[in-house]
């Protein structure tokens, strides 16, 4: 599992759009579409190469009215799930 002190860094040649409640991600060459519900673009828009995890993790549970340890496994593995797909670098 991911610490939470790495800080995930979303992919430069990703566009993403915002629809509604999802995220569409689309890569640079437009041949890869990922859609990310509420929750994922949620998490997504807190991803910009300076938060770690637990701070994301502090605004997620803020936002969603969780307790830390509640979200702490589920955040990490959708920020892992999005390093495995290559949305994602993720710096320890």
């Amino acid at each position: 599992m991911i610490g939470m002190k790495a800080v995930p860094v979303p992919i430069d040649s990703l566009v993403a759009r915002r629809i509604g409640e999802e995220t569409i991600l689309v890569n640079e060459s437009g041949d890869t579409l990922h859609t990310l519900n509420e929750t994922g673009s949620f998490v997504w828009s807190l991803i910009d190469g300076r938060r770690s995890l637990g701070e994301i993790l502090s605004f997620m549970g803020k936002e969603y009215d969780l307790p830390a340890d509640a979200a702490e496994k589920e955040v990490a593995d959708f920020v892992q799930e999005l390093a495995q797909r290559g949305l994602v670098r993720v710096a320890e």
